[in-house]
């Protein structure tokens, strides 16, 4: 059994994009899984304690911040490197990594923790405020908690795209979820050019290019709409097609004006819109027939 010698306190959990050999890309932040950390560290440290995750890649080097959670319980691992895993099941996922570069305690966060060097280690209490007061900064976060029946509570959302929305609250799903794709792809190096129609975003990077179809939705991951031109020009241009659904959007009135927050993100690159969907028509045009009967009704 192990003691709750965390309580109180907050960690650094660093993860380390060319040593561990892959990108950071949440798998740890799944709804309806535990969130998890491996280390080879004495785990009893940080057992009642929060977590907050960051990953660094690139060169220059860019920290991006994931979110933090809770961590309640160790499960032991049959692995050498890494033989602990600190779980947890209440967090704040941050929808979008936040990057950290930019912020002015930067500089000092990474002397004080070694330039994350030293694996899982406290937050110095300067530090820990500036995280909380990201955190509390970012409308983009929502708390994921257990249910009775030990999975995760998630809102209840309708599966369909905004049938039921008022026209201002479609522009607004739809001006967030393309801001979103077009933040995704300039962080992958395009230049990003937004269109509108026949699709949205025009990715350009050196020889590549990308023809992006942005969708955003409040419900789960479910169906999307699809204009006759949308789907035209998707099958004229299949191999350069990418598909790009915000779904689980959430609009919020604050003081100032009404705001679209959290989702998540499914990609589909390369998108082909016959193989990788179903088209369902949900409207048709019907053009009468020329030698039809003509009936004339006068009202008196």
């Amino acid at each position: 059994m192990y003691e709750f010698a965390g309580e109180g306190k907050h960690f650094i959990a660093y993860h380390n994009t060319e040593k561990i050999g892959h990108e950071f890309n949440g798998e740890r932040f799944v709804p309806g899984e535990r969130w998890n950390w491996s280390t080879k560290k004495s785990p009893e440290q940080f057992l009642g304690g929060k977590i907050w995750c960051v990953s660094g890649q690139s060169s220059p080097r860019r920290y991006l911040a994931y979110g933090w959670y809770e961590a309640d319980e160790i499960e032991a691992m049959d692995d050498g490197d890494f033989p602990f895993v600190i779980c947890g099941d209440v967090g704040f996922a941050f929808p979008k990594p936040v990057c950290l570069n930019d912020q002015p305690w930067i500089a000092g966060f990474l002397k004080s923790q070694s330039n994350f060097s030293l694996g899982m280690q406290q937050i110095h209490p300067d530090f820990v405020r500036e995280l909380e007061e990201l955190g509390r900064s970012c409308r983009d976060l929502q708390l994921v908690v257990p249910s009775d029946d030990g999975g995760k509570q998630a809102p209840s959302t309708p599966t369909q795209q905004g049938f039921q929305a008022s026209p201002e609250d479609r522009k607004l799903i739809e001006s967030y979820a393309v801001g979103w794709a077009k933040e995704h792809f300039e962080e992958q190096g395009f230049v990003v050019e937004v269109v509108g129609k026949p699709f949205d975003l025009r990715c350009t990077r050196e020889s590549e290019f990308k023809f992006v179809e942005v969708k955003g939705t409040v419900g789960q991951l479910g169906e999307v709409i699809l204009t006759k031109n949308e789907v035209e020009f998707a099958r004229q241009n299949r191999s350069q097609m990418v598909l790009f659904v915000v779904h689980g959007i959430q609009l919020v009135d604050d003081a100032i004006a009404r705001v679209a927050v959290g989702g998540d993100v499914f990609l589909q690159d390369p998108w082909v819109v016959d193989e990788h969907g179903e088209l369902t028509a949900n409207q048709y045009r019907y053009r009468l027939q020329a030698d039809g009967m003509l009936l004339v009704v006068q009202y008196k």
